[in-house]
């Protein structure tokens, strides 16, 4: 189903309260923690201005796209496909920035792009 470009982002306020305890909500709770740090370096922008020069297609935004493989590789996902099962949980996507993370058709065609 294709979707429109303004649904694909999602605003993340401000940081989650972490907390340690004995409750096993989701395994993913790391992405939190990775997500602060990301955005205390800056990280977006410098990714935004390492790739300046570089015309990549598509509709979600560079940023979310790099993430969303950060996320797939720090989560345990070694294929592809593995996005699926990340897209039902939403510390994933608020550590993408995105509503829905894109399938794995659409990873494979943006990596492509890179010789």
């Amino acid at each position: 189903m294709r979707r429109r470009k303004r649904t694909l982002t999602r605003r993340v306020n401000r940081n989650l309260r972490v907390e340690f305890g004995d409750e096993k909500l989701t395994s993913h709770a790391g992405l939190e923690i990775l997500g602060s740090f990301l955005q205390e370096k800056l990280f977006n922008t410098k990714l935004r201005d390492a790739f300046r020069d570089i015309d990549l297609k598509g509709d979600y935004p560079l940023p979310s796209m790099v993430r969303v493989f950060l996320a797939l590789l720090w989560t345990g996902g070694r294929r592809l496909r593995h996005v699926r099962f990340l897209d039902r949980d939403p510390l994933v996507r608020r550590f993408c920035g995105l509503d829905h993370l894109p399938d794995e058709r659409t990873l494979s065609r943006w990596l492509k792009q890179f010789t």
